[in-house]
């Protein structure tokens, strides 16, 4: 296949208040402009805030409800491809961040003569049972049985790495490939070695349930007590950031924990630059962006193994992995990270894996094979 030929059309996306899929949506933009004739996108996001020709991008408006937008995706989806297919030639469909269950528009698109992608970033009936144990049953299976025809439809089944390709079980399909997201490695890059770090510890994200952070905090007070010198910086908005500013102020941690709104972009790496060990708590993720971008800038990371985390954090050579998130494993973990011997040879280890592994170029090749594959 020889690049620059195909048009593909992205579909990508959801609720609009997801506002850091955009993220996503512009850098799947940038590699596609990079290896295809045309790109047009259907999303549900605003389009000031896409990275292409307000032509090229077409609106679909979701519904609040998870029920009515399944339905609602069913049915009207294929009527706004139709009109896309008329207007312009589309080569190649690309479902992306968290669409897997888009059944009727995917094989609407085969039906039209289209090649059709499916980057998975999660399976559905997978998060359900792991995290969402109070769902109706029927639910699960409905998910399994529209899984089972989607990822059989589809021309190729992508994932972010080999990794979750084996935990969502899709490493085992005959069409089956890994189509990660790039880390600006210029941007997020290595500027302050780790020895002349503010901050021994960080948190930079959404504070939200799920996010760990009660018993993280929690933690920092035991390890104060332990350590009068050790400094935490905990950024971001959330409904949370209440319940933490009133758990520093009541167990006097003010001189040791600096709480901060939501970092802007443009600085982002210099906050990660000012860490020595990034904590992520989180009982649930899919491959955090921050993560990737910790490792660019050689900040050490600590996590749980949610999602993809342990395809790229392996303990004790790219990052550490702490079991749970009760108190007594955050404490032990975080001294344990913060008394390793070789920190700067782990943090050069994960440092080479983001630029051999994510960086925009490494990422290009291997979205111009998956291209090849179709």
């Amino acid at each position: 296949m020889t690049e620059k030929r195909n048009n593909i059309l992205i579909i990508a996306g959801g609720p609009p208040r997801y506002t850091s899929v955009v993220k996503h949506i512009n850098k799947l933009i940038r590699i596609f402009t990079s290896l295809s004739q045309k790109v047009s996108l259907l999303s549900s996001f605003d389009a000031d805030l896409i990275n292409l020709n307000k032509d090229k991008i077409y609106t679909f408006h979701t519904a609040e409800n998870q029920y009515s937008q399944f339905l609602k995706i069913q049915v009207q989806e294929p009527g706004i491809l139709y009109t896309i297919f008329k207007a312009q030639k589309i080569d190649i469909v690309f479902f992306a961040l968290g669409h897997d269950l888009d059944m009727i528009p995917i094989l609407f698109s085969k039906l039209m003569g289209k090649k059709v992608i499916l980057r998975s970033d999660g399976r559905p009936s997978a998060i359900i049972e792991k995290y969402y144990n109070n769902q109706p049953i029927v639910k699960k299976y409905l998910f399994r049985i529209i899984e089972y025809i989607d990822y059989r439809a589809v021309d190729l089944v992508v994932s972010e790495c080999n990794f979750m390709l084996k935990e969502n079980d899709q490493d085992h399909l005959s069409r089956c490939g890994v189509a990660n997201l790039p880390v600006d490695t210029k941007f997020f890059s290595r500027k302050t070695p780790l020895e002349k770090r503010e901050y021994d510890v960080g948190y930079f994200g959404t504070l939200e349930k799920g996010k760990g952070l009660l018993p993280f905090i929690e933690a920092i007070k035991i390890i104060v007590r332990n350590n009068k010198n050790i400094s935490v910086i905990i950024g971001g908005n959330g409904d949370q950031k209440g319940n933490i500013s009133q758990f520093i102020r009541e167990n006097n941690l003010e001189q040791n924990v600096r709480i901060s709104d939501w970092i802007p972009g443009e600085v982002f790496p210099d906050y990660l630059n000012s860490v020595k060990l990034f904590v992520l708590p989180s009982s649930r993720e899919g491959l955090p962006n921050t993560i990737l971008e910790a490792m660019a800038c050689g900040t050490i990371v600590l996590s749980t193994p949610v999602g993809g985390v342990p395809g790229v954090v392996v303990d004790g050579k790219t990052g550490f992995i702490m079991e749970n998130i009760s108190v007594h494993c955050i404490i032990e973990n975080i001294v344990r990270a913060l008394n390793h011997p070789n920190l700067a040879w782990i943090a050069d280890n994960a440092h080479t894996l983001i630029e051999q592994e994510y960086s925009f170029d490494s990422t290009l090749q291997r979205y111009r094979e998956i291209l090849e594959k179709i």
